[in-house]
């Protein structure tokens, strides 16, 4: 009996022991994972891990459980994105932030590997060093006829391959420097009559980079040159940086270039072919001024400003095209183009330099653009084959000498709506018979029409307005005036 009475009160003891443990409340859960980004093609559920914390203070960390977050947040991360996915253990709840991505895997080479975010740029690693040698850039083949540009959506997985270069692989004739623009050649030691610029360059100390820059006056004056290849990299052209290259036949001018700086090809007069690229927006100062072999010149869409003097004194220049988005043309731009003989301007341009056209004797047709707001000094003046013009309705003045020495033109009728016409204006305009002048003109300076002397002068007016110089019709110095008719409707 006592040994009934022993085994009872043991199972009894049991009984409330285990009846009175306290059970384990939890306080707080948290989520637990290595990193906020993974490979969408290698995730797994289980990759995540919850910790659990007791109001008792401990806490245990336990597998991820499907049930734990809704169904419509367990189909989201079967596919890529940026979640905030809300999950729930035991009546609390966390938030979990995690990003799926496709990751692509870039090889260097064989030097090292990298992973990088589907849609997202490649960063550039540092330039790998080779004794002897120095690198020149990644491409895409092994080939090494394609380069990586670090612009470039990363989409799948690739490998890329160094090239590398001595200093004796012929880049050695160009002095290249390393400058605020990037690599620049300043010059050239070599006598070659056709050359090719190198696409990068290294330096030893800045690292590989593209050659960007021809620098100013860089093969300024150098006689042997026939032909220059520019690479795509190319971006700038300084002052002079060809100028006086009068053997330089051809040369490209690749797109990309986005400005080509003051004389750049000054009286390179060999040079006959050209080809500008439409990410020009401006031709800067006299930069093919004198370049006596150019016979025509397409001007693309996109520039908008031709500046002074950019193709003074071409003497073979026939025929120019101009862009819609072309608005002005600079002081003497074309001068002394003597054998241009027609120009078309569209109706884009609003402003045209003084002596654009001076000395244009060959020209015997112009259109202007019916936005023009002047016609400024020595704009046609010794155009002496333009045989007509139609001033355009819209022109306020009219400058000094504009038409002087245009022996070849016999009527013009000034517009209603210019109201200024400047000393010299029509002098020597031997063949002019005929010249309407409206009412809307409030100033005429002296001798506008000085040796025309088989001239008539029209005029709205019924008499000389004040802001008229008594001198205006004045044909010589001995005091001659042209015949006038006042009152004259046209």
């Amino acid at each position: 009996m006592k040994k009934i009475y022993t085994v009872f009160f043991a199972l009894l003891g049991l009984l409330l022991f285990t009846g009175c443990k306290p059970t384990k409340d939890v306080n707080s859960i948290e989520v637990v994972i290595d990193k906020i980004m993974y490979d969408i093609d290698a995730f797994t559920l289980a990759d995540i891990k919850i910790k659990v914390n007791y109001v008792d203070g401990k806490s245990e960390v336990i597998p991820f459980e499907k049930s734990m977050i809704s169904g419509e947040d367990q189909e989201r991360l079967k596919s890529p994105g940026y979640y905030y996915i809300l999950v729930n253990y035991k009546d609390k709840t966390t938030e979990m932030e995690i990003y799926l991505a496709v990751i692509h895997t870039v090889n260097f080479g064989d030097i090292s590997t990298t992973e990088v975010v589907d849609g997202t740029y490649l960063m550039r690693p540092i330039d790998p060093q080779k004794e002897g040698a120095f690198f020149d850039g990644w491409y895409l083949d092994s080939a090494l006829a394609t380069e990586y540009h670090f612009d470039t959506y990363v989409t799948s997985n690739f490998k890329l391959y160094p090239k590398w270069y001595q200093q004796d692989d012929g880049t050695s004739q160009f002095i290249i420097e390393y400058t605020y623009y990037g690599y620049s050649v300043v010059g050239y030691a070599g006598n070659e009559q056709n050359i090719t610029i190198p696409a990068s360059y290294n330096d030893g100390v800045n690292g590989s980079g593209q050659v960007v820059r021809i620098a100013n006056d860089a093969f300024n004056g150098n006689t042997d040159i026939i032909s220059v290849t520019l690479p795509n990299s190319i971006k700038y052209i300084g002052e002079f940086a060809f100028s006086y290259c009068d053997s330089l036949q051809a040369i490209n001018l690749p797109i990309g270039i986005i400005a080509i700086d003051d004389y750049a090809f000054y009286s390179c007069t060999s040079l006959q072919n050209l080809t500008l690229p439409n990410t020009l927006t401006k031709i800067e100062k006299g930069t093919f001024a004198d370049c006596d072999s150019l016979v025509s010149v397409n001007i693309p869409q996109g520039i908008i400003e031709l500046e002074n003097s950019v193709f003074h004194d071409c003497d073979n220049l026939v025929t120019v095209s101009f862009p819609q988005s072309l608005t002005t043309i600079g002081e003497e731009a074309f001068r002394n183009c003597a054998k241009i003989k027609t120009i078309s301007l569209p109706n884009s341009v609003t402003t045209i330099g003084q002596g654009a056209f001076n000395e244009c004797s060959g020209l015997t047709s112009i259109t202007l653009s019916t936005n023009l707001q002047a016609i400024d000094a020595w704009t046609f003046a010794y155009c002496s084959s333009l045989t007509s013009i139609s001033l355009p309705l819209g022109i306020t003045e009219i400058g000094i000498y504009a038409f002087t020495g245009a022996t070849s033109i016999t009527n013009i009728t000034v517009p209603t709506t210019v109201i200024k016409i400047d000393f010299g204006a029509f002098e020597y305009c031997s063949a002019l018979r005929t010249l309407f002048i409206p009412s809307s003109v409030v100033t005429i300076t002296d001798s506008i029409v000085s040796g025309c002397n088989d001239l008539t002068i029209y005029c709205q007016v019924d008499s000389r307005p004040l802001g008229w110089s008594e001198k205006f019709s004045q044909l010589n110095s001995s005091g001659s005036d042209a015949p006038i008719i006042w009152g004259y409707n046209n």
